[in-house]
């Protein structure tokens, strides 16, 4: 089993901070939960291309 923290949410919410209130304007959004989700959709895309089948879940805290 593998668990990866991500450590620095803040930091990576702020390199994107553009692209998040293009496209969340308006809207409540828990942008910790959103950088799992694409930091996840990532590792299935890299695990996927060397041939690796994996399950990748977001555990809810």
């Amino acid at each position: 089993m593998i668990t990866i923290a991500i450590t620095n949410v803040q930091d990576v919410v702020e390199k994107q901070k553009g692209w998040f209130v293009a496209n969340v304007v308006g809207a409540f959004v828990d942008l910790e939960e959103r950088v799992e989700n694409i930091v996840i959709e990532k590792l299935r895309e890299a695990l996927r291309a060397e041939g690796v089948e994996a399950v990748i879940e977001r555990r809810s805290p």
